[in-house]
């Protein structure tokens, strides 16, 4: 790249090295970040405590996409990045402020993947984890391929998925907490996922039985619906797995789910093309739904939300 005008070779190494280095400390504080809610907050707040962390993730999209794209354009990516720190740093402050309470006993108690995969509540966050997200890995990368094939320009595209997605993302946040604060988790679940998966097989039906002239049109207006009930979704997944971790080791335990998510999205990467080369779109979609409508069957069965945990706290 030296020779065409761009970054030396050694400087693109150091680019990688800094990129994967920043990748893991934003793993870290997501998983951080679960595990101090799971130990500040109460069993009713992590509704609308998780409703403030997605919209926060949406937030970010916001910034680090629409915000750092016009700073970059103005005054340059190097300028651009460093506005982009000092935002992180400054949203940072608050943190500075809080502080833990005294421990009043001490628990012998050394955190261990092992201990958690003994847990009835771990494996069952294992398994609504696996049931309830592998269908939304493997279609939602497929959407905006579908409209581009269907007419829609690049430029339509951006200003849909950038500011219709994030504001229909804090829509569906809102829903998320009102969701968990005035029904059980089950339900919750059930509702949002089932929300998800109608709005998958309405992709379907529209693409088989909707005129030309409507058909682009509904499509966006089906991909603002998911867009919702994906963030609605979401809220109640992570209130849900909040309840159900330790909070002898919450960070440990929102490590082994949030590993299991992105083991998930890694075989959707891999596969995903395969299938649908294989069944098409109109094949694919309906088998995820499916995977939505057992894990959402899964969700209403009372005994897999009875008491959180059998742990003490420090």
């Amino acid at each position: 790249m030296g020779e065409k005008g761009g970054f030396p070779d050694t400087q693109i190494v150091a680019l990688f090295v800094l990129f994967m280095v920043a990748g893991t400390v934003a793993s870290t504080i997501d998983i951080a970040s679960d595990g101090f809610c799971v130990d500040q907050l109460t069993r009713a707040g992590y509704g609308w405590g998780n409703s403030v962390q997605v919209g926060g993730s949406y937030l970010g999209m916001m910034c680090g996409g629409g915000v750092f794209l016009m700073l970059s354009a103005a005054s340059g990516w190097p300028v651009a990045m460093l506005m982009m720190a000092m935002l992180i740093m400054a949203l940072s402050f608050p943190l500075w402020r809080i502080t833990e309470p005294t421990r009043t006993a001490t628990i012998p108690h050394v955190p261990a993947l092992g201990y958690a995969l003994r847990r009835k509540q771990a494996r069952l966050g294992l398994l609504l984890v696996l049931m309830l997200n592998s269908g939304m890995r493997f279609v939602l990368p497929l959407l905006a391929p579908l409209l581009l094939d269907h007419g829609l320009s690049m430029s339509a595209l951006g200003a849909l998925f950038s500011g219709g997605n994030i504001a229909a993302g804090i829509a569906g946040t809102l829903a998320g907490g009102l969701l968990m604060k005035y029904t059980s988790p089950g339900r919750a679940l059930l509702t949002a996922y089932g929300v998800q998966g109608i709005a998958l097989l309405a992709v379907v039906m529209t693409l088989m039985m909707a005129p030309g002239h409507l058909l682009l049109p509904i499509l966006q207006c089906l991909v603002i619906v998911q867009s919702i009930s994906l963030a609605c979704a979401l809220v109640c997944l992570y209130a849900t797995l909040m309840s159900l971790s330790s909070p002898l080791q919450a960070g440990v335990d929102f490590t082994l789910f949030q590993c299991t998510d992105a083991a998930i999205a890694h075989s959707g990467r891999r596969y995903r093309r395969r299938c649908c080369s294989t069944f098409w779109l109109c094949g694919l979609l309906p088998v995820c739904r499916g995977i939505h409508v057992a894990g959402g069957v899964g969700c209403l069965y009372p005994a897999a939300f009875g008491k959180r945990t059998d742990d003490k706290r420090n």
